[in-house]
């Protein structure tokens, strides 16, 4: 679709989704970040799958070198457009992504600079068609888990409290007793994989953490 393009060139995406999300997406020397509709750190893996899908995109078929209208294809008003640019690129480059094909198999599409309705690949809706939460990075904590070396929890008004010393882990509270270390290790793994499920709201009121 669109002849040339490598990914790694690719520094914005301007994402919106069938959902009414508008999303921006810009790389710079430490990844891909979030700039609008807030700033924070991008889901890497979703931001440079998109950047190679765009690269990679083939057009399956063309369904009409000139079409009278582009409404029958469900292009009139897109339900996903992707607008990039890549090095070099003066102005934003743009993917209309439409309805599907009867058949189910593909999606209707057009570039903006180009009046060809052509197909690609339905299984492209979900590469493309992403809200701003499905692009953000999810991660609920960052930290170096090899750094780690003090542990404590509260749960139900009790509290454990750990402590590493070398590669084992020992019980400090609230008794002093040798630890589980493969148990502990396993405690800061999942909490080093915790990842957000929604965001209810992002700036919360200390008067109302109580509701949650």
């Amino acid at each position: 679709v669109f002849a040339g393009l490598q990914a790694d060139k690719i520094d914005e995406i301007h994402v919106h989704s069938e959902s009414g999300d508008s999303t921006v997406l810009r790389k710079d020397k430490d990844g891909w970040k979030i700039t609008a509709p807030l700033a924070t750190t991008a889901q890497e893996s979703e931001a440079s799958g998109m950047a190679s899908a765009l690269a990679q995109l083939d057009v399956d078929r063309v369904i009409d070198d000139n079409p009278a209208s582009v409404v029958p294809y469900g292009l009139g008003a897109p339900r996903v457009e992707i607008q990039f640019k890549a090095e070099g690129d003066k102005d934003l480059r743009t993917l209309f992504i439409g309805q599907k094909t009867p058949t189910g198999a593909s999606l209707f599409a057009k570039r903006n600079d180009d009046k060809r309705v052509f197909t690609i690949a339905s299984y492209q809706d979900s590469t493309f068609n992403k809200t701003t939460f499905d692009l953000r990075d999810k991660t609920v904590i960052k930290f170096d888990r090899d750094k780690v070396d003090h542990v404590e929890t509260t749960a139900a008004g009790k509290s454990v409290e750990l402590a590493k010393s070398g590669s084992d882990w020992t019980l400090v509270k609230p008794i002093q007793a040798p630890s589980d270390s493969i148990a502990v290790d396993g405690l800061i793994g999942k909490l080093q994989s915790a990842q957000m499920k929604s965001i209810v709201t992002e700036n919360v009121a200390p008067a109302e953490l109580r509701q949650y």
